[in-house]
C-alpha cells in the first residue's frame, strides 16, 4: 500500500472518530422561564427539558410530559417548543401547530393536526441554541379530542412545513 493511500486512510479514521466524539456532547438544560413560574404557567421544570435539536413536548395537560402519557379527557393541553427554521432577520418562519397519528400495530392509521398558539418568552431556549429568535418557539395547543378512536397516538410538534423528529407517544382510552 503506497504512503498516500494510507495517508488518506489515516485522514479518514481520524475524520470519523471526531464526527463521532462530536455527536457525543452533552446537550444543554433548559429552566423553565421566571414569566411562567407561578403565573399561571408552568410551576416546576418538565423532567423532558433536556434541550433537543429542533422542538420539546414538555407538559401534557399541566403535569410534566412522560412517555406513555394517558389521557380520557374531552380535551387536552400540549405545552412546549418547536424551532423550525428562522428566516434572514433571525424570526421563526410559520405558524405553530401539533400532528397526533394514530398507530395500529406499527402503521399509521389516522392523523390529525391541530393549530397551536404561539407562546413567548422561551429565553432558556434561544439562550441554550444560540439563537434569539427562539425566544417565540414556545406553543400551546388546547385540542378537542373527544372524536378521536382510542389507541396509541404519537404527537409531533411542528411549525410551518417543519415536523418535529422527536416524538411524544400518547395513550387516548
Amino acid at each position: 500500500m503506497s504512503n498516500r493511500l494510507r495517508f488518506s486512510l489515516m485522514a479518514m479514521v481520524v475524520s470519523c472518530a471526531a464526527a463521532v466524539s462530536a455527536c457525543a456532547e452533552r446537550v444543554p438544560e433548559a429552566t423553565v422561564p421566571a414569566a411562567l413560574v407561578g403565573a399561571g404557567g408552568m410551576t416546576d421544570p418538565s423532567p423532558s427539558a433536556a434541550l433537543l435539536e429542533d422542538c420539546n413536548v414538555e407538559r401534557v395537560d399541566g403535569r410534566p410530559a412522560s412517555v406513555g402519557e394517558r389521557s380520557s379527557s374531552r380535551r387536552i393541553l400540549i405545552e412546549g417548543w418547536v424551532a423550525g427554521s428562522l428566516n434572514v432577520s433571525g424570526e421563526l418562519v410559520g405558524k405553530p401547530s401539533v400532528r397526533l397519528v394514530r398507530i395500529q400495530g406499527s402503521e399509521p392509521v389516522e392523523e390529525i393536526e391541530f393549530p397551536a398558539q404561539a407562546v413567548a418568552g422561551r429565553d432558556d431556549v434561544a439562550q441554550a441554541l444560540g439563537k434569539p429568535g427562539l425566544a417565540r418557539a414556545g406553543f400551546q395547543v388546547n385540542a378537542d379530542i373527544s372524536n378521536l378512536a382510542p389507541g396509541r397516538y404519537t404527537v409531533a410538534p411542528k411549525r410551518g412545513a417543519f415536523t418535529c423528529a422527536n416524538v411524544f407517544e400518547l395513550q387516548k382510552s
